[in-house]
């Protein structure tokens, strides 16, 4: 009996239908094959309804309970109120800086150690250090070495070391190198006894830390700034327009368009609704002359954001600006820089303002809720704020420094693994668990 033959013969034995295919034929194979595929594809019977993904679950959001009933005199002081009490819910709370503290203090201190001979000085930047952070936001970190080396290789050299060991103290599980980014950047997210937060790493690239001293000055000189970009991150992050790797709008951007907003002032609310956002109840206005403008009446096309001159200028008027982005905003530390470059989703971001903008008129002060018209309390945020909280109670933060390890680079000295045997000398919790480990060096 051919080979064929005989394979197909045991599987026609499993299925209790052998006397119909002991052909030597070519076409009793083929037959056979159909046969077996009807077989084993037949549709079932009791075919369960597919749940829908995590990300894509929305919860009502009723701001209004959490508000409290009040009477109102009309929609924007209603909505006010409710964007004051939305921002308390999804700022992040007080263990979850320590969390993201301890974090930091872990991978600045792995840093020094790993990389040593190059004197590295570990800076935060991004939204943590001015406080516009979400309870999800994502880490940024900057290393500076004493050679202040601008190679790309080098950069990306320097990045490998780190993440090899990071992966041996068992601080991440799965880390990536966007070697060919505009800055090289290290993309990690942290092991799950740290609450799996994203983490990103760039070196000799100062604009980062360098920014966050200029955005305190402005959240400094404008109280309303702060409430209306936490707002409009949660927003675009419902929309899934916030990240600027996959051509959506960053924070940086989303920051500079809210200050601009403010300095041109095109609602022409009084200044006191700028400087006493809270005395005035003008968060509402604020929010409604946000998405009507950059909506409907911003020109993306031809207009320029430059914040530091506090003014919108023509796109032909910038010398520099050789490629006419669809949106085009000055940077507040580099020259000759525009930080939307790669913005690309520049339409359906005007579209998810301008529809935003047309429900907020529409709005009534007897409305179920005004600000959950446009935002909606995703399913995700909060499964993983409560993994991050759940990190923090079952993790013990220690001072013992691990065994070290060595290391397949010359020169490099690492500390030890977090994830090593129970025989070793790694910290273990009561939970058998892996705690937040800060390494002091």
């Amino acid at each position: 009996m051919q080979p064929t033959l005989i394979r197909c013969t045991k599987q026609c034995k499993r299925l209790g239908s052998i006397k119909s295919f002991l052909s030597p034929s070519f076409t009793s194979i083929f037959v056979l094959k159909r046969s077996l595929t009807s077989v084993v594809k037949q549709p079932s019977t009791n075919v369960k309804k597919k749940r829908k993904p995590e990300f894509e679950r929305r919860e009502e959001l009723n701001v209004r309970t959490i508000a409290g009933f009040q009477d109102h005199k009309d929609v924007n002081q209603r909505l006010h109120h409710e964007i004051v009490a939305y921002i308390k819910s999804i700022e992040a709370t007080h263990k979850e800086r320590v969390q993201r503290h301890l974090i930091y203090e872990t991978f600045r201190n792995t840093i020094n150690e790993t990389i040593s001979s190059y004197r590295p000085k570990v800076q935060l930047y991004g939204s943590v250090p001015t406080g516009l952070e979400l309870p999800t936001t994502d880490l940024d970190i900057s290393v500076s070495t004493s050679r202040k080396s601008a190679d790309r290789k080098e950069q990306t050299r320097i990045l490998r070391k780190l993440r090899f060991a990071f992966r041996e103290a068992g601080l991440i599980y799965k880390g990536m190198i966007r070697a060919h980014a505009r800055v090289p950047v290290m993309v990690m997210t942290t092991s799950n006894h740290l609450g799996r937060i994203g983490i990103d790493i760039t070196v000799n690239s100062d604009d980062g830390p360098r920014c966050v001293k200029v955005i305190n000055q402005y959240l400094k000189e404008m109280p309303a700034l702060r409430p209306l970009i936490l707002l409009l991150k949660c927003f675009l992050k419902e929309k899934r327009l916030n990240n600027a790797a996959t051509g959506g709008l960053s924070s940086y951007s989303l920051t500079c368009m809210c200050i601009s907003l403010l300095q041109v002032n095109p609602g022409r609310r009084p200044q006191e609704y700028i400087d006493k956002p809270m005395e005035f109840e003008s968060l509402g206005a604020l929010l409604t002359d946000f998405m009507v403008y950059y909506g409907r009446d911003f020109s993306y096309k031809n207009s320029f954001i430059s914040v530091l001159q506090g003014k919108v200028l023509p796109k032909q008027s910038i010398e520099w600006l050789t490629v006419h982005d669809a949106l085009a905003i000055e940077c507040l530390v580099r020259d000759r820089n525009s930080v939307a470059r790669s913005t690309q989703y520049v339409q359906e971001i005007q579209s998810a303002f301008k529809d935003a903008a047309e429900t907020l008129l529409k709005l009534a002060p007897d409305n179920k809720t005004c600000l959950g018209s446009i935002v909606q309390a995703r399913h995700m945020d909060s499964v993983r704020r409560s993994a991050i909280t759940a990190s923090i109670d079952t993790s013990t933060p220690t001072k013992t420094v691990p065994k070290r390890v060595k290391s397949k680079y010359k020169g490099v000295r690492k500390p030890g693994s977090l994830a090593l045997s129970r025989d070793r000398t790694t910290p273990f919790d009561s939970t058998g668990r892996q705690p937040v480990a800060v390494l002091y060096g």
